[in-house]
């Protein structure tokens, strides 16, 4: 029996895989097998997978025609024989020591699932921001039973950065939903694992490499916008025959908190319609988010008026992208968390060709994060007729006011912050 089944569901990613399968193979774990599920691609993908077979015994390919993630993952998980069981996305890469980390982890304490923290990777940026949350400090390394469900939901929400034992998985029979395509077919798996499992633990490390400028990674059809709701139908359905009604609320509430970020995420065209199915479900559900007040007001506002808010919403997000496209440069002023929260954004909106440099008070300033370079603000004054500045700073702080006063005294006009990116744009905390 190998340690660890890890299963990679394939569909046309051709520039992405040879380095995929490269991380997975180099894994300081030797006892796995890697169940690769070809989903009808139709570039190399197949083949590059056929000559992976053919130099590792370890590597197994399974061709069959397109039906889509949930599916491709389903059939991993049936072919599997190992104890435990990973996914990996096809276009993502992992750290050497993932594998033999979080066997171990499970092994040694009889877990259902061992996770741990990943890595946002834009390979085109040379940057990579390490996902990891502070206040779930105490959590990390425990042995976490079933009186912590909630705290299970904290963590970064991805069925890819851990590994799940194998009996676990069938004694509840928990599978993937099988619709077309590839969209949120994940989270109804995710959701049955964290309301299921009996004893769970997330490392403090992060292994995994979760690619961010994949171009084919978009949601813009209708189809795919819908998707969303019918992954927490599924789930929903699940849970009815597995769980109690605390679960069943969890999932309610998780339902609404995806919502936001699918309305985020989708294309404008698509958000009046969307804004009707959250408001429909705001009605039945908006009860359980009321404990998170930030999410609360939000959907409430949305609930009370979708017309007005979609209007008001598209048209200030139009506005503040009418300001960064017109832009001849961009510059982020502020390095720190804040100022590479607004990178990320401006990532989703295909804008990073566009940023000049990360700007900062200190004189001595030098260096670069990914590609792009580290000045001092004093040295960029030539540029402040035509750049957009970002203030990476929260409007909460000091900070801000420091950086505004400065800008204003330099003469830059045209200045945004990364709190008013945050509130039209889709991005990943």
């Amino acid at each position: 029996m190998p340690k660890v089944s890890v299963i990679v569901p394939v569909y046309n990613v051709e520039p992405y895989l040879p380095a995929c399968m490269d991380s997975i193979l180099a894994q300081t774990l030797k006892e796995m097998e890697i169940i690769c599920v070809d989903d009808g691609s139709t570039d190399k993908s197949g083949a590059i997978l056929d000559g992976y077979a053919m130099k590792d015994g370890r590597v197994r390919v399974l061709h069959k025609e397109n039906g889509g993630y949930g599916k491709a993952v389903n059939a991993g998980i049936d072919a599997a024989r190992g104890e435990y069981i990973g996914v990996v996305e096809s276009d993502d890469k992992i750290l050497p020591p993932m594998y033999e980390r979080l066997y171990r982890a499970a092994r040694e304490n009889g877990l259902d699932l061992a996770k741990s923290d990943c890595i946002f990777w834009w390979e085109t940026m040379d940057y990579a921001y390490e996902h990891h949350r502070e206040y779930l400090e105490p959590y990390y390394g425990r042995v976490l039973d079933a009186s912590h469900r909630r705290t299970f939901f904290l963590f970064l929400m991805n069925i890819w950065s851990g590994i799940y034992r194998r009996e676990f998985l069938e004694r509840h029979q928990i599978r993937c939903n099988e619709t077309a395509g590839a969209s949120y077919q994940d989270n109804g798996f995710w959701m049955q694992t964290m309301c299921l499992a009996q004893r769970a633990m997330w490392l403090k490390e992060a292994f995994y490499l979760y690619r961010q400028d994949n171009p084919s990674s978009s949601i813009k059809s209708k189809a795919k916008a819908e998707a969303m709701m019918g992954e927490y139908d599924f789930a929903e359905r699940m849970l009815e025959q597995k769980s109690g009604p605390y679960e069943m609320d969890l999932c309610h509430y998780y339902r609404m908190i995806r919502h936001k970020g699918v309305f985020f995420r989708i294309s404008d065209q698509l958000k009046r319609e969307y804004s009707r199915h959250i408001a429909s479900d705001f009605e039945k559900y908006g009860h359980l988010t009321a404990e998170n007040q930030g999410v609360h007001l939000w959907l409430t506002r949305l609930h009370d008026d979708p017309e007005r808010f979609c209007r008001e919403f598209i048209s200030r997000k139009a506005e503040t992208l009418r300001r960064l496209k017109e832009a001849g440069n961009i510059i982020i002023y502020g390095a720190g968390d804040y100022g590479q929260r607004a990178l990320r954004i401006l990532s989703y909106q295909n804008l990073c060709q566009k940023v000049l440099c990360f700007a900062v008070s200190d004189e001595k300033a030098g260096g670069s994060i990914g590609r792009i370079p580290v000045r001092c603000i004093s040295r960029l004054s030539q540029w402040r007729d035509q750049a957009a500045v970002i203030i990476g700073a929260s409007r909460r702080t000091a900070a801000y006011g420091q950086i505004e006063a400065r800008l204003k005294e330099a003469g830059f006009g045209n200045v945004l912050d990364t709190d008013l990116l945050s509130e039209y744009f889709y991005y990943l905390k």
